[in-house]
């Protein structure tokens, strides 16, 4: 039988060569890892900007066929007939209102000086607070009752 003393233990020593590879390949990773970073933030910018550019291409577009709209005579009139209730001279505009629906709102009332006015001083009563609380009593603790005529 063999004691375990006597065993022999191998060790495992990396040749130069295996050094060599292992710090390169660090460098190596190290130097790029940035720039990959980089790279990759730059590829989702540019992807962003496109999206972008695609949705602003198709708000022109949009807004140049609403410009050839305008341009038409007939679509300025059927807007104004529509929008503003406009009738060409000579015409009789009837407006049709639902019954069931709800009564128009009324336009509130204009606010009229004499509805704020106020028969107090606002300085004279701040001055007036500001000298109550100054000379007004500490409150003593909750439950405590002080003899009368003493702070």
């Amino acid at each position: 039988m063999v004691k375990p003393e006597s065993r022999t233990r191998r060790i495992v020593r990396p040749s130069g060569g295996t050094v060599i590879m292992l710090v390169t390949v660090l460098l190596g990773v190290t130097v790029l890892a940035p720039t990959l970073q980089q790279f990759i933030s730059q590829r989702q910018r540019i992807a962003d900007l496109q999206h972008h550019l695609a949705t602003v291409e198709t708000e022109i577009i949009e807004l140049q066929t609403e410009q050839a709209r305008w341009s038409d005579p007939a679509y300025v009139q059927a807007q104004a007939r529509g929008r503003l209730l406009f009738v060409m001279p000579g015409e009789t505009s009837y407006l049709v209102t639902d019954s069931d629906a709800p009564p128009p709102v009324q336009e509130p009332t204009p606010a009229q000086a004499d509805m704020y006015e106020t028969d107090t001083d606002w300085l004279e009563a701040l001055g007036q607070s500001f000298v109550t609380s100054g000379f007004a009593n500490a409150p003593g603790p909750a439950g405590a009752e002080t003899p009368e005529g003493t702070p």
